[in-house]
């Protein structure tokens, strides 16, 4: 085998494979898999020809049996496959049941993306094939529900139809919409829970509901003690009880929605079909919806299509349902209730709004529903249903866009008995302002302003702004203020009291909650919730003085605009140290919440000013391109979103003042670890006093790197254990301790877990949009007391035990790295060439010099060294070179390695780095 160097030298990169950026190509993202514009292919292998039997004789037990299931061709194998459901199962013929996939039910922890398994449901009782992802998506809007999605799903090679997919609401839900921390307890409302008061004993209890999470531990006392709160605290006393184990605002929202949408088979109609969860990080449950897929009036409970249509907002059904009849006997909140019903009339459940979705779906699914040969309805009826009723023996199954006008109809007309219309409105709310406006002393602090929507002037002196409706007077706005007709009037929620009169005594949270306006006399005059939101994004009412409440460009003390900005969801470069070939790639999700079209850019500045890239979009996916530089090379940039009606965002949100900077490297990762110690009893103190384990990281490039984003960890399984603060920067050659002693307020460099002096491992991450790419990682077996694990030479070589050094050197030498261009390489039987970077670095605190050579190896034999190539290189410094290799068509076929070697010619080598060569 004869390989053909290039004319080198060299410089600079580092060696280990391990420090590349890695790419996940199997990572299915939170967003992929319940994409909104995607229709999904799932393919099931199980092992057995009757298949169909097998999974029938085990629907009641629940047993799952094992299968290969590919999703768009991503491999999850050995997942657990069952038939599911009740009705959806049992009144549907032939061969479509509904399906659940448990991708850990065989193989502990094993995950697509983000999730554990995905329900799969048949469309029983609906021809249009999107009630239950309409009336989830409905609920996702207002609170916190299941993502939802569509899939043709074939089984052994035979196409069964076309599906909803729903996720699963368990432990990894909580985690991915709650809080990734979460570990509370989930129950679920079935067979029959009513939520009523069966006696301090859980026996009762456990006919009603199953205990989804910590099952091992079987506690049931948090959900006795809270059912004890919501039926057995006296009237008056209610609204500052509940509240500590309610979150009273989330379900009075649910249950907005769910009289909209006509759902009995909820728990207000039947009973069952939901879970409450109890938040860990404060101490209340939250409802969750379940089982959607008989919303918009498809279950009866012996009602007449009338009745239906025409539900009253406080129908209630004969049996007893304590947590919404005692929530709405409250004055406070059967007002909450009815302001958030209001909105939803004047939102999401308008006449154009439901029209536009329903009519996207119908684009989305319609051709895959024609071609479903299982399905229930004819293709006929799936036209029809979009608009018409379709009766079905007594049933009727109410057209959907017949019935969005039906019920919004009926609701108005019934709120307007109901509720009267507020004089002094809060208009609009920033609870994370970081540009939009300073207050007096040039704070950009959080606001809320309110408007007068009467046609004289209006004094607030006495009302009361909150945000805890237990707390009315929170703050109670002080005496002479007022507010002329049509006029706006900015109050600060900043918690800064002593700054001035309009400044109250809370600040908002950005991870969204209520604010209630109360009049002097303690009723409700006014109250807006708002979900997690974007910096400089403000929510409000869509103009002055109307219900339609909505995100908007910020418009402090001036007329809201009726726009809301496009919100950038994630924008991440692909690759954290890109190499000289390789090109940037920048991606993102972006989103506008009035459904305006929208453009994005990237503009990047690499030394000759800025230039624009327009970034394509596939599905919900956007991605530009900054083309490949030379080493060295800083390069910053931005994104841009606009929506050609006045609204832009940015990533950073301060652009183009502030941008994201790289520089371009060698094709390694400039940051190693470079030693840890895990045993430190004498060694080296911190700033607290302590002899604590300790990790040192080093910079072997020279330039500063920002470390903002980055994070250390012990697990491998939880690589974002700890995060660095913003703006950490270890400088060009320079090392950066982190204490690892779990006291993370001890110091900004103290990390959130220890190491263990038994063995386990250290893990550097840094961002990207694929998720935490792996920037570094070593692991360890036992440690002896005050020795530590260090790199020779620094940053470069493999760890060996010994005398500690931190925040020095380690020991010198000559290293080399030599990365290709493209993995795998691969030549053609022809012949070819491939380009790779080649660098050697010296880590010695003087001048280095030596030879360098390349040689290719096959197998024992070594062929056609080439070189020596004398070099000389500065203290702690490098040489590198961008290089092309040739590949003769004589060549035999087979795999080679290609080797940089440096030391002394010919035998005595320092250091080597190289990769494999395949010749077709």
């Amino acid at each position: 085998m004869r390989l053909y160097p290039l004319a080198m030298l060299l410089a600079a990169t580092t060696s280990q494979a391990a420090l590349r950026q890695p790419t996940n190509t199997d990572s299915v993202s939170h967003s992929v898999l319940f994409a909104s514009d995607t229709v999904h292919e799932i393919e099931i292998e199980l092992p057995y020809s009757a298949w169909f039997d097998t999974l029938s004789n085990r629907k009641e037990s629940g047993t799952y049996i094992p299968g290969a299931v590919w999703i768009d061709g991503v491999l999850v194998d050995s997942t657990g496959v069952r038939f599911k459901g009740n009705s959806s199962y049992n009144s549907t013929p032939g061969i479509k049941k509904p399906f659940r996939l448990k991708f850990d039910a065989f193989i502990d922890d094993q995950k697509l993306g983000d999730f554990d398994g995905v329900s799969l449901g048949n469309g029983h009782k609906d021809p249009t094939f999107m009630r239950e992802a309409l009336a989830y998506e409905l609920h996702r809007a207002v609170g916190t529900a299941p993502q939802t999605g569509f899939a043709n799903l074939t089984v052994n090679g035979e196409f069964i139809g076309f599906y909803t997919m729903v996720e699963p609401v368990n432990r990894t839900w909580t985690e991915n919409h709650i809080d990734e921390d979460e570990d509370g307890n989930l129950w679920k409302g079935d067979p029959h829970g009513s939520l009523t008061w069966k006696g301090p004993d859980d026996t009762p209890y456990r006919d009603d509901y199953t205990l989804e999470t910590n099952s091992n531990e079987d506690d049931w006392s948090e959900l006795i003690r809270f059912l004890d709160v919501l039926n057995n605290t006296p009237d008056e006393q209610l609204p500052d009880s509940l509240p500590t184990v309610l979150d009273i605002d989330a379900y009075l929202q649910n249950h907005a929605l769910a009289i909209t949408l006509v759902n009995l088979d909820s728990y207000q109609g039947s009973g069952h079909n939901y879970y409450m969860y109890k938040r860990d990080s404060d101490d209340r449950f939250l409802q969750v919806p379940w089982d959607l897929n008989e919303a918009f009036g498809n279950f009866t409970q012996g009602l007449d299509p009338d009745e239906m249509l025409n539900m009253h907002p406080f129908w209630s059904t004969l049996g007893e349902r304590p947590l919404a009849d005692r929530l709405l006997e409250n004055d406070l909140y059967r007002r909450i209730y009815l302001m958030h019903l209001r909105s939803l009339m004047h939102g999401l459940w308008q006449a154009e709004v439901m029209d536009a979705r329903i009519e996207n779906l119908r684009d989305l699914i319609a051709e895959h529903v024609y071609a479903d040969p299982n399905k229930q309805y004819g293709n006929q009826d799936f036209d029809r249903n979009l608009d018409e009723d379709i009766q079905r023996g007594r049933n009727v199954i109410f057209g959907l866009r017949s019935f969005v006008e039906a019920r919004r109809e009926s609701i108005l007309a019934d709120l307007d008995i109901l509720l009267d219309d507020p004089t002094i409105q809060i208009n609009e709310i920033l609870a994370d302002n970081e540009s939009v406006i300073p207050d007096s002393r040039d704070d950009y602090d959080d606001y809320l302003e309110l408007y007068n929507a009467s046609e004289s002037l209006q004094s607030l002196e006495g009302y009361g702004l909150t945000d805890d409706p237990a707390d009315p007077f929170r703050w109670t706005l002080p005496a002479g203020l007022e507010i002329g007709s049509g006029n706006h009037l900015l109050l600060w929620l900043d918690g800064e009291p002593d700054e001035g009169e309009l400044h109250g005594p809370f600040s908002l949270d950005a991870d969204g909650e209520g604010v209630y306006l109360f009049d002097p006399d303690g009723n409700l005059a006014d109250v807006v919730t708002f979900r997690e939101t974007e910096s400089d994004v403000a929510y409000g009412r869509r103009t002055d003085g109307s219900f339609t409440l909505g995100w908007l460009v910020p418009s402090p003390e001036s007329e809201n605009p009726d726009n809301a900005p496009p919100v950038i969801e994630e924008a991440e470069q692909a690759l954290v140290f890109p190499g000289p070939a390789d090109p940037l790639f920048v991606s993102g999700m972006f989103e506008d919440l009035d459904g305006d079209e929208i453009e994005a850019s990237v503009v990047y500045d690499a030394g000759g000013g800025d230039v624009e890239v327009p970034m394509a979009r596939e599905g919900d996916a956007w991605t530009a391109q900054i083309p490949a530089m030379d080493v060295g090379t800083e390069i910053s940039y931005y994104v841009i979103v606009s929506d050609g009606v006045g609204g832009t965002a940015t990533r950073p949100r301060l652009a183009p003042e502030e941008r994201r900077t790289y520089t371009v490297g060698v094709g390694i990762a400039p940051i190693a670890i470079n030693e840890f110690q895990a045993d430190n009893e004498g060694t080296l103190l911190d700033d607290e006093g302590d002899f604590d384990d300790w990790i040192e990281l080093v910079n072997i490039m020279d330039w500063d790197v920002d470390l903002s984003g980055f994070h250390l960890s012990d697990d491998k399984d939880d690589p974002t254990a700890w995060e660095f603060p913003d703006g950490t920067i270890i400088g060009a050659g320079e090392r950066l301790l982190v204490w690892a002693d779990d006291d993370p307020g001890a110091h900004e460099l103290h990390a959130d877990f220890k190491l263990s002096a038994d063995g386990e491992e250290v893990v550097l991450t840094g961002p990207g949009y694929t998720g935490a790419g792996i920037v570094d990682s070593v692991s360890f077996g036992p440690q002896g007391t005050d020795t530590s694990m260090a790199r020779w030479p620094d940053g470069l070589g493999p760890y060996e035990q010994g005398t500690p050094t931190p925040e020095a050197s380690n020991g010198g030498g000559l290293a080399a790295v030599l990365v290709p261009d493209d993995d795998p390489v691969v030549v053609p039987s022809g012949g070819g060439s491939f380009s790779m970077q080649a660098s050697v670095f010296n880590r010695s605190a003087e001048r280095e010099t030596g030879e360098a050579w390349t040689v290719a190896v096959v197998g024992p034999s070594e062929f056609d060294a080439v070189g020596p190539v004398p070099i000389s290189i500065g203290a702690e410094s490098y040489r590198t070179s961008h290089l092309d290799q040739g590949v003769p068509g004589g060549m035999p076929s087979g795999t080679a390695v290609y080797e940089l070697r440096v030391g002394s010619w010919p035998g005595d080598i320092e250091s080597a780095d190289g990769f494999e060569v395949t010749k077709e």
